[in-house]
């Protein structure tokens, strides 16, 4: 296929085939719009090899793969340590590599001598000559005499270390591997654009690209080349009717009166097509030999050959197949070189979690999908475990949408909106600074066009007992379903929930079996039942309704905004549409709940659960806000427990047209902010002790001044600040009061000044001026 170059003057091809996996031989580096490939190189002959035995078995395992790629191979040499991180590297598309250069240890004269005789590929030598110079002056390597480097393009790189007496020479070696650049980590990811898509890729996936790639081209080609042998023979048929009737042919070019007429006449005469008549008009008068008639019948005859050749390649797989491994061990013949680099186990091949210390850390994930690991010793003052304080760098737009506390060993279960459950270890998410932006989230998981992360749950085991993840979907179904059912895990994610089309999942949390949940929707009302109530299921499975969302017609009235495990000393913050906000104690459970397994809880549309309490709470308006009386009885402050699929208990009356947006549970006489954006993008930020806390039967208070056609979009609750930044500002609120007031007082002594010397200068006015005439 061909396309028009960048300034459209010319055309050039699409594609460039190749014809061996160029991609693994060669490598590729690259960074994109918040992406980043780095594939090392291979040798040419093991994948080749490879790619053969894909083709031969196509449910070869990457394990079986490694018996021929035992791993990367670099035109410098090297020795690659460590066989874990391959493994991984193959296997998941993503890794590192350790690279060392290749050096010797010898005795001579009692002194021991390192020559490293190659380097790490992408090393400079004359900076780590340098380096290693440098290390040496500064005393960080004290076991190092003389240092020679005799590299030249004879004898290749030669570096030649002689050893101080008294010192080992494995000892000053491994401070080199160290502290310079002879050992080097290759941070290895195989993303790819296959078919207009960024993707990571293991080995054997690669390879099965690359098969399928030349299946299509070679089918392409043997089409072409197919169409012009038939058109060819086609030609050479009509020259061969032409030279058996070579009389007579001549005899109907010569008593033609034009080229037109001589054509003509041809084709009625021999039925000859346009393309035979006008070859037959163009041929020359040497073709007339019996040579030239050799020549034809031969051409006639290969031509034939040819074209059975290319259409018993066309009529099977196995044939494109067998063309697609004849290609490769040509090149294979004429390139391949034994490997270069050495691979060897780790000195020490233990885990990375080995490595790893088990720490604290804070994991926030913005609305945009920026991620980052910070350790907790850098929020030096949290007011609640888990919560973490303010300290994301984020852009004008974005905010901190998920926050989370754990161990850098446990496990990160990342639940998307497409009801996909993807997961990391928390060590495997970058760490960056307090107030750094973090890493975009689609570059550590693989996620899918729409699909976001709507919760983030962290665990330390997978068969923790008596452990439930609870999810709730829009359209207000609920599924429970034990921890453990979860963990097979696996890189490109598993399936959390099975949604129904038009759905989509709002949340997920960690439950012991036992807590209450409490759901709100949009049209004002909440739901609060025990999780008891809720059958545990396996992850293919829809679950059962949470909320009763829909009218005695079945038709869906309202939809699920939000799920929380209810802590009873919390609150509930209420947000809606129109900008209007209350909190109001979520409390603790009636005495004796309603509480049932029934399945005829799915069948209940009984406005019986209604819990208007109109009579218990009356409204007094003032300067436009809405509020509950004084007089408001204890059970209007608080979401009592009703059944699941009830329909609830009002959580925030609502005037025409509005619904509630969000609706988050946050600790009482906290210090965090509340963040509201509205569709046409303003943004308000406010204290959630200012928005005012009411009974359940209120329509709250105004949060949000909107313009007319405006409403709010999101509400989200950012870290409340600690004690130390309280501090901090409540300082620089002193410091700009203490300059203010400097300020006026340099300002009123200036003033002064100024008058004193307007004074002076007026009496001095006086004092001179001319005294008047007197006649």
């Amino acid at each position: 296929d061909m396309r028009p170059t960048f300034d459209e003057k010319d055309l050039e091809p699409s594609v460039l085939p190749a014809r061996f996996p160029n991609l693994l031989v060669n490598g590729a580096q690259g960074i994109g719009v918040g992406m980043a490939t780095n594939i090392p190189t291979h040798n040419l002959g093991e994948v080749i090899d490879a790619t053969i035995a894909v083709i031969d078995n196509p449910r070869i395992t990457i394990r079986e793969l490694m018996r021929i790629i035992p791993g990367p191979d670099y035109p410098t040499g090297g020795i690659i340590q460590g066989i874990r991180s391959i493994i991984s590297l193959y296997e998941t598309g993503r890794g590192s590599v350790r690279l060392r250069g290749k050096a010797t240890i010898e005795e001579k004269n009692g002194r021991e001598k390192i020559t490293i005789s190659e380097i790490p590929y992408g090393v400079n030598k004359e900076n780590m000559v340098l380096k290693i110079a440098e290390l040496v002056n500064d005393g960080k390597i004290p076991g190092i005499s003389s240092l020679e480097d005799l590299s030249s393009s004879r004898a290749g790189i030669k570096i030649e270390i002689e050893i101080k007496r008294g010192f080992i020479g494995n000892v000053v070696l491994n401070q080199l591997y160290a502290m310079t650049p002879l050992e080097s980590v290759w941070g290895a990811q195989l993303l790819v654009v296959d078919r207009n898509r960024p993707r990571t890729m293991n080995l054997k996936q690669i390879l099965e690209a690359y098969i399928d790639h030349r299946e299509e081209v070679i089918t392409r080609r043997c089409r072409l080349e197919l169409r012009k042998a038939e058109e060819r023979d086609h030609i050479v048929q009509g020259l061969l009717i032409a030279q058996a009737n070579i009389t007579e042919v001549v005899n109907i070019i010569r008593e033609a009166a034009n080229r037109e007429e001589a054509a003509q006449r041809l084709m009625e005469r021999f039925l000859l097509s346009e393309r035979q008549t006008k070859a037959i008009l163009e041929m020359r008068l040497y073709q007339l030999t019996n040579l030239a008639v050799d020549e034809l019948q031969n051409e006639h005859a290969t031509l034939l050959q040819e074209i059975d050749r290319l259409k018993d390649i066309l009529s099977s797989r196995l044939k494109i197949m067998d063309v697609v491994k004849t290609e490769l061990l040509e090149v294979r013949s004429k390139y391949a070189d034994p490997r270069r680099t050495m691979i060897v186990p780790g000195e020490h091949e233990i885990d990375l979690e080995d490595l790893i210390a088990r720490d604290i850390c804070v994991i926030p994930l913005s609305a945009t999908g920026y991620i980052k690991r910070v350790p907790a010793s850098l929020y030096e003052a949290q007011n609640r475990g888990g919560k973490g304080v303010r300290g994301m760098k984020t852009k004008e737009e974005d905010y901190v949408d998920l926050l989370l506390t754990c161990c850098t060993h446990d496990i990160i279960l990342f639940f998307t909106n497409k009801g996909q459950m993807r997961w990391l270890k928390a060590y495997e998410i970058p760490e960056g600074a307090r107030d750094s932006q973090g890493k975009a989230l689609i570059n550590l998981l693989d996620l899918a066009e729409g699909e976001r992360v709507r919760a983030m749950i962290p665990v330390e085991t997978m068969d923790q007992p008596d452990c439930y993840v609870v999810m709730a979907t829009r359209n207000g179904i609920v599924k429970k379903t034990p921890l453990s059912a979860f963990k097979n895990l696996r890189r490109r994610g598993i399936i959390a929930i099975n949604l129904e089309e038009g759905n989509d999942l709002i949340d997920a949390k960690l439950t012991d079996g036992t807590q209450d949940i409490l759901l709100s929707a949009a049209n004002g009302m909440a739901c609060r039942f025990c999780e008891s109530d809720i059958r545990s299921t396996g992850r293919n499975s829809i679950g059962v309704r949470g909320m009763q969302l829909r009218d005695k017609n079945g038709e869906l009235v309202s939809e699920l905004v939000a799920m929380a495990v209810v802590n009873p000393d919390d609150e509930l913050l209420v947000i809606s549409a129109q900008g209007m906000g209350k909190r109001t104690p979520i409390g603790s459970a009636d005495p004796t709940p309603i509480s049932t397994n029934d399945s005829s809880a799915d069948d209940d549309n009984s406005d019986s659960d209604i819990d208007i309490e109109e009579d218990e709470a009356s409204e007094t308006l003032e300067n436009g806000d809405a509020e509950t009386s004084a007089q408001e009885e204890s059970s209007s402050r608080r979401y009592r427990r009703t059944r699941r699929g009830a329909k609830g208990v009002i959580s925030m009356k609502l005037r025409e047209g509005d619904s509630v947006v969000a609706a988050l549970q946050v600790p009482a006489n906290s210090n965090q902010e509340l963040i509201l954006i509205s569709v046409e993008g303003q943004t308000v930020r406010l204290r959630v002790q200012d928005v005012r806390q009411t009974g359940r039967a209120a329509y709250g208070v105004i949060v949000m001044r909107l313009s007319e056609g405006d409403r709010v979009a999101t509400a989200t609750i950012v870290d409340e600040l600690s004690e130390e930044e309280i501090a901090a500002n409540q300082a620089k609120e002193e410091e700009n009061a203490d300059m203010a007031a400097l300020e006026a007082e340099f300002l009123a002594n200036i003033q002064a000044q100024s008058d004193e010397n307007t004074e002076e200068t007026a009496e001095a006015g006086e004092d001179n001026a001319p005294e008047e005439e007197t006649n």
